[in-house]
């Protein structure tokens, strides 16, 4: 990998095992966390910014996790600041996304919805899973949370503060807890 191209600042964690990567312009800034299986399939397309900063409470806040197995696809020219993107079955952002603040984006429940098997040893084996499909030129506003199975269209924006929990079609805004279609005014 070119040592030129790729930044890896102070703070900054980094595995590459099993990453594809492009090399050119990808740039990590401070207090970002990727944590990348080996065995999984993972590519960031070129010119790709991500940021983060510590919280009040001293986290480290920006955090990319691909889990074994799993598909992340990140296209070119993608933003992502102090957020979360929890990958263990697939999510595709297209190109041109940026990903505002304290978003949260997981494709998962982590544990079994039924509380008699998240008693047992094998909860996590037992969770649901579904794949997230983020169209070209997406806007996800501040503190945003995607859900699993979401597909959010092209074009779209997703107003600050909202929780996705239905697919947005391509050029809609979206708004809410849960989000819901805004005219523009």
């Amino acid at each position: 990998m070119d040592k030129k191209v790729l930044k890896i600042y102070y703070k900054t964690y980094f595995s590459n095992r099993g990453v594809i990567l492009s090399t050119n312009d990808f740039s990590l800034g401070r207090h970002v966390v990727l944590d990348i299986s080996a065995d999984s399939d993972t590519k960031i397309g070129k010119r790709f910014v991500c940021e983060g900063y510590r919280n009040k409470n001293g986290a480290v806040c920006s955090k990319i996790a691909v889990q074994k197995g799993a598909h992340l696809t990140i296209g070119d020219n993608c933003k992502m600041i102090n957020s979360v993107i929890w990958c263990s079955n697939e999510i595709t952002i297209g190109d041109n996304v940026t990903i505002s603040e304290d978003c949260l984006i997981m494709d998962t429940d982590f544990h079994s919805t039924d509380w008699r098997i998240r008693m047992r040893p094998d909860d996590c084996e037992h969770r649901r899973s579904k794949s997230i499909h983020i169209g070209n030129n997406v806007l996800i506003g501040r503190s945003c949370i995607i859900g699993k199975g979401i597909e959010i269209g092209d074009n779209s924006c997703v107003l600050s503060g909202s929780v996705v929990v239905k697919n947005i079609p391509e050029g809609e805004t979206w708004g809410g807890n849960p989000a819901v279609k805004r005219q523009d005014k």
